[in-house]
């Protein structure tokens, strides 16, 4: 039996497939992180393509079907070009998509978190984000040691 239900997301990452398809990983409202098969995004014709740039927020519309989760609509509600087009902004807002990708919990709802990362995007957004504060608010709603957030970090540089 074919289940589908919609939610908000952000595309943490994504991953090209054999053929078309992409593998496309959201932090999502409802969900917690989901790893969904966008089937046949990658042709030409394809509207969805650009919802899927990784930082998006979309709404989604999605199947569960034969124990895999599969991408049927998506609408842009935010692309986030006001930090994309600057330096020093896109590289905070990247880096803590990528500890977000690392430390999110597959397929546990926790809207604590997600909203904690929609906030965070937008003190990048008004310039106000600090990597400290955001380690310590970080540790402090996922329960992770500050010391080993800060080792994502700096793996990721």
């Amino acid at each position: 039996m074919r289940k589908e239900f919609k939610t908000l997301g952000i595309v943490l990452k994504k991953k090209k497939l054999k053929g078309k398809d992409l593998l496309v990983i959201l932090l999502t409202k409802d969900k917690g992180k989901l790893s969904v098969l966008a089937k046949g995004v990658q042709k030409i014709t394809s509207r969805r393509i650009s919802h899927l740039d990784t930082g998006n927020l979309i709404k989604a519309r999605m199947s569960e079907s034969n124990d895999f989760l599969y991408l049927s609509e998506t609408t842009l509600v935010s692309g986030f070009s006001s930090i994309k087009e600057d330096l020093k902004k896109a590289t905070n807002f990247f880096l803590i998509l990528k500890i977000f990708e690392k430390i999110a919990p597959e397929a546990q709802q926790d809207r604590e978190l997600f909203q904690f990362l929609l906030r965070e995007i937008k003190d990048i957004e008004k310039g106000k984000f600090s990597k400290e504060v955001f380690l310590r608010d970080l540790s402090r709603i996922s329960g992770i040691e500050k010391s080993e957030l800060e080792g994502y970090l700096s793996a990721s540089y």
